[in-house]
């Protein structure tokens, strides 16, 4: 089983006249909701897990802040130039696959809107735009980095630093369309011809259940953060 974290980096200062786009720092803001996130991860960090992350300043320092909290050596970070100039999957995949398997897990620190078009491709329908110090995490059915775009995935969760009710609408808009699209799938597998009445029925149960699967990951979230 191989787990990756997918995190963009944190809100950073603007481009002014001059200035080198990897030289931009984060906002105090910027650190605060980095801080705030990391905290939300419940993970042992141990000689499984390995951090990379883009050379740019804002998505080292957000790299850095989760080494802190995460208790991964900072020391330990890998830079990759990929992460910064990656401007498709297959840019991700290349670095991914050379991941060396005696890892479990993953952190990967960047930028959008190339973290969005990876997750997209890790996950079908998943069409969310991560915000900045959000993190998606998925988990795939495989032994070996270099499989992870072809086995199973899921998505374990996607948290963001912040609370804004569009995201959290569009999210569930995201897991609904998900679960309908797979159960319609499975539906022209059987039988390739079905009514109108059949799909609204599926979106309509899909609806409920991505609200409850929502309920039950902020209820869970909330229980391990209070601990």
């Amino acid at each position: 089983m191989k787990q990756l974290f997918l995190v963009r980096h944190a809100r950073a200062e603007n481009m002014k006249e001059g200035m080198n786009d990897f030289s931009r720092v984060l906002l105090k803001e910027g650190i605060q909701d980095a801080k705030n996130i990391s905290r939300k991860i419940k993970l042992r960090i141990n000689g499984n897990t390995i951090f990379l992350s883009s050379p740019a300043n804002r998505a080292l320092e957000t790299a850095h802040i989760f080494a802190q909290k995460l208790h991964y050596p900072a020391a330990k970070i890998l830079i990759h130039d990929s992460l910064y100039n990656a401007s498709s999957a297959e840019d991700f995949f290349a670095l991914i696959r050379d991941v060396d398997d005696s890892y479990d897990t993953a952190f990967v620190f960047g930028h959008n809107p190339a973290l969005d078009i990876l997750a997209s491709s890790l996950l079908k329908g998943f069409e969310f735009n991560i915000p900045k110090s959000g993190v998606v995490t998925f988990e795939f059915d495989t032994n070996l980095w270099k499989e992870i775009d072809k086995q199973a995935v899921i998505l374990m969760s996607f948290k963001y630093p912040f609370k804004k009710a569009g995201k959290a609408k569009d999210f569930e808009k995201t897991v609904s369309s998900l679960l309908s699209r797979e159960i319609l799938d499975i539906f022209s597998r059987i039988n390739p011809v079905y009514s109108k009445e059949m799909r609204k029925t599926v979106e309509k149960h899909s609806n409920r259940l991505s609200r409850r699967f929502i309920k039950e990951l902020n209820r869970k979230t909330n229980e391990k953060t209070d601990k």
